[in-house]
């Protein structure tokens, strides 16, 4: 099992190269932007979760659909840059907390609104 410092720190280096391999070798249309939220490994380092938002939001089935269909690619070449064995098998994911962030917000910006009424 992996110390916490180790695996907080494989998740950023995941994040960061998937960031690279999907800019380069993952075909979006121009007008879609993804952007990988966040990564979480499990403790023992065999899996990880990619969490994924898209702009505009009703991309965002599209876009994990795309991701999904290239994932062995994606794995391989993570597989490829990363000094670290076993590499994570990743999984991706569509991240709902951003989204939940914002309708909190949305809430308590018309509480505000309501009270100053």
């Amino acid at each position: 099992m992996a110390q916490p410092i180790r695996i907080q720190k494989i998740e950023e280096l995941i994040k960061r190269e998937l960031g690279v391999i999907i800019r380069k070798e993952v075909d979006f249309k121009k007008e879609n932007f993804l952007t990988i939220t966040r990564v979480k490994a499990n403790r023992t380092l065999q899996a990880a979760r990619v969490f994924i938002t898209a702009f505009p939001p009703s991309m965002e089935a599209n876009a994990l659909n795309i991701l999904n269909r290239n994932v062995f690619r994606i794995q391989s070449i993570l597989n490829r840059k990363l000094p670290i064995r076993p590499v994570p098998k990743i999984h991706f994911f569509i991240d709902v907390v951003e989204e939940d962030a914002q309708n909190i917000e949305s809430i308590l910006t018309n509480i505000k609104i309501d009270e100053h009424e």
